[in-house]
C-alpha cells in the first residue's frame, strides 16, 4: 500500500525526497573531503557546478533539521522550502566567506536553525500562539 501525501505542496516533496536518498550515506566528512577536492579543481569547473554540488551534497542536512521541527503547526513541505532558501543563502555566501570546510558545514547548519526558527516564531505570532 502506497502512502498517501495529504498536502497538495507535499506532491512535489516525494520528488525532493528522492533526489535526497542520492545523497544519503555521505557523511559531513565525506562532504568536507569532496569539497577539498572541487577546490582544487575549481579552476578547471564552473562556480554554478561547485554551488550545485555544495546544494545537493547539503540537501540531507537540510531536510534533517526541517525534520526536526515538524509538529510546530507548519507543513513539512513548508519547513523544507525554508531550510532549502537558507541552504541557497548560505552557499552563495560561502565563497565571499572564505570558509573553511568544517566552519561551512556549521554555518549552513546555523542558518538553516535560525531561518526555521524565526519561520515558526513568525507563524505563532500570526497565530496567537505562544
Amino acid at each position: 500500500m502506497k502512502n498517501k501525501l495529504l498536502a497538495p505542496d507535499d506532491k512535489k516533496l516525494k520528488d525532493y525526497i528522492v533526489a535526497v536518498v542520492k545523497f544519503k550515506d555521505m557523511s559531513p566528512s565525506a562532504v568536507s573531503s569532496a569539497l577539498d577536492k572541487y577546490k582544487k579543481e575549481l579552476p578547471k569547473r564552473t562556480e554554478a557546478a561547485v554551488f550545485r554540488f555544495l546544494i545537493e551534497s547539503n540537501m540531507k542536512t537540510a531536510m534533517q533539521i526541517a525534520a526536526r521541527y515538524r509538529g510546530t503547526g507548519i507543513s513539512f513541505a513548508s519547513l523544507i522550502r525554508e531550510a532549502n532558501a537558507a541552504l541557497f543563502e548560505s552557499v552563495a555566501r560561502w565563497k565571499e566567506k572564505g570558509f573553511s570546510n568544517d566552519e561551512f558545514y556549521s554555518y549552513i547548519t546555523w542558518k538553516i536553525e535560525g531561518r526555521l526558527i524565526n519561520t515558526v516564531l513568525n507563524k505563532n505570532r500570526e497565530t496567537g500562539v505562544r
